[in-house]
């Protein structure tokens, strides 16, 4: 008889020879996962034999993980904010860090009369910002956007998830043309082709790359995003971008020598400026 608590053990052994990092504490998520059961339950039920059936389930998800998949692709759904976002290899993850932009933007809604004002999820993925947004403000208009299909197809899935009606557009950035709107929000390709070959397989190998790369230098998506955005912005308007986190004085640099706007920016738990304001004057 094979107990949990055996299985936890070689759960984790099995993924400490294969590189994957805080091993323990992914086999404990892949065992709560497979088996139903909470974290706690693992120790509180840890002499519970485990049938063959569970074991085989056990050992598919410990497979992927030791090919380096994501945990959260395995689970196949993240916590982001107050919202459940279903995501496939066809999204990027939502990164907890982003929730800090979300938050920041939700504050700077409530001091706003949002009837009749349209916020635009630009380059959405999963659609998670963009749907927590509406989840908090339903009178406001949520737009999202994405040149790929796969992912407006799971942004579509994931506002149904959470009950929220948002408009779901395909084109490459400004390209759905929907006229000047209230508030843009973006979470665009900023990294390098260089920075792409060091991240870590979680993120290279299964991470949609189309999401993460945006050329050479890394800047190709805002400069893009600065040629046009005056003409998509009504002139009291406000933008925030998720930005890498060294590109703080380039994009000061792209915006403000090229137009009026006013610029802030704000850090993430590393204390890196990982996240852009744009007000237009």
């Amino acid at each position: 008889m094979i107990t949990l608590q055996d299985v936890l053990k070689k759960s984790t052994h099995f993924l400490e020879k294969k590189d994957v990092s805080d091993s323990r504490r992914q086999a404990e998520e892949i065992l709560s996962f497979s088996l139903r059961i909470s974290r706690i339950q693992l120790y509180t039920q840890f002499d519970q034999p485990i049938q063959e059936a569970e074991l085989e389930v056990i050992r598919k998800n410990l497979a992927r993980r030791a090919k380096r998949e994501p945990l959260q692709y395995i689970e196949g759904k993240v916590a982001f904010f107050n919202t459940e976002i279903k995501v496939t290899r066809n999204v990027l993850i939502p990164r907890q860090e982003t929730e800090i932009m979300v938050d920041a933007i939700a504050n700077a809604l409530k001091q706003e009369n949002l009837e009749g004002k349209i916020l635009w999820d630009l380059c959405c993925g999963s659609g998670c910002i963009g749907i927590s947004l509406k989840k908090m403000f339903p009178e406001m208009r949520v737009v999202l956007s994405d040149v790929s299909k796969d992912a407006l197809k799971v942004a579509s899935e994931n506002a149904a998830l959470n009950q929220v009606d948002v408009e779901c557009y395909s084109g490459d950035l400004f390209e759905p043309n929907l006229g000047p709107v209230d508030f843009l929000v973006s979470n665009p390709p900023y990294i390098s082709e260089d920075e792409f070959k060091k991240l870590e397989p979680e993120v290279s190998q299964h991470e949609p790359k189309l999401s993460l790369v945006s050329g050479p230098t890394g800047l190709e998506f805002y400069e893009r995003i600065q040629a046009d955005i005056r003409k998509n912005l009504k002139n009291d308007a406000k933008a925030w971008f998720e930005i890498g986190s060294d590109q703080k004085e380039s994009l000061e640099q792209l915006f403000c020598s090229k137009d009026n706007f006013n610029t802030s920016f704000q850090k993430d738990y590393a204390g890196h400026d990982r996240f852009f304001l744009l007000e237009l004057e």
